[in-house]
């Protein structure tokens, strides 16, 4: 059941090929419906996948849906 409700986030969110598409942090906040500072608070606690480019946080679209499946996170 919550592998079909990750499929229809999948569809929804991404029709086109996601794989290596990366996400800014405004993005993130915006797609998760998630508050900033809730984001900076999982990435503090290393929480989240993401990576640092210089001063900036960068998210692979596949690693967060990752995540969500992982921590059974869905929009129910």
């Amino acid at each position: 059941m919550k592998n079909d409700i990750i499929y229809k986030i999948i569809i929804l969110h991404f029709p086109t090929k996601m794989d290596n598409e990366i996400l800014t942090h405004d993005e993130v906040v915006e797609w998760l419906k998630i508050p900033k500072s809730t984001l900076y608070k999982l990435l503090n606690e290393k929480k989240i996948p993401a990576v640092k480019v210089g001063r900036h946080w960068r998210f692979l679209k596949a690693d967060i849906l990752s995540w969500l499946e992982k921590n059974n996170i869905t929009n129910e």
